[in-house]
């Protein structure tokens, strides 16, 4: 018997022509690219005034904020600031189109 082994270009799954740098869009498919899923809820929390960077790529151990954890992976943390202190829900799948904010992306993985 012969085997074939395919490549790792013939095995990657397509990727959208719409994709946003550190922002996967193809939504259920994983690859080194893709964020870590940190997890399927959002981080509801009471923060203060102020500017502050949300991990886009999951690896932080510091979630939902960014420690540094995505150097050299090419993603970049999502910089917001508040003008007042409030409640906030921000993303912890990774897979938000509303960085840094939960908008329901976790329910469909």
């Amino acid at each position: 018997l012969e085997c074939r082994y395919l490549s790792e270009t013939a095995r990657a799954q397509p990727r959208s022509l719409n994709d946003e740098p550190g922002i996967n869009n193809n939504r259920g498919k994983t690859g080194m690219d893709d964020p870590v899923i940190a997890q399927k809820a959002p981080y509801e929390m009471e923060l203060e005034a102020g500017t502050y960077y949300w991990c886009s790529c999951g690896r932080s151990k510091n979630q939902p904020f960014c420690d540094g954890s995505h150097e050299g992976t090419g993603f970049e943390p999502k910089e917001f600031t508040l003008a007042e202190k409030q409640t906030v829900y921000l993303c912890g799948c990774k897979w938000t189109a509303d960085a840094p904010f939960c908008d329901g992306a976790h329910e469909n993985l």
